[in-house]
């Protein structure tokens, strides 16, 4: 019985760039949030407000072990200027991240 390997291990990277702006002057200016996962599983990521309100779930539902990039802001959501925590929950375990969105 072969045992499988993965590369990866559980992680999540600092969104870049950061500090970002979406006052450029054709106004799509955004930010990438990467992360790898060890093994196939349901993962969910999610962007909150300073207040814990969900601003945007960018991703939710199953995908491959192996490198992921997810872009902030999309476009079904508009948000103001401030700070940004992204969270990564991936079979029972948690990582987070904070962002600076500047108008």
């Amino acid at each position: 019985m072969a045992i499988g390997f993965s590369p990866y291990t559980l992680e999540l990277d600092q969104n870049y760039p950061n500090p970002f702006s979406t006052g450029t002057e054709n106004g799509t200016s955004e930010t990438v949030i990467r992360f790898r996962l060890p093994e196939d599983g349901e993962a969910k990521l999610t962007v909150y407000d300073t207040q814990g309100r969900v601003v945007e779930e960018l991703h939710n539902g199953s995908l491959p072990a192996g490198e992921h990039s997810f872009t902030f802001p999309s476009r079904v959501s508009s948000p103001a200027s401030g700070v940004y925590f992204y969270e990564l929950r991936f079979n029972g375990k948690i990582k987070r991240g904070k962002m600076l969105l500047l108008r």
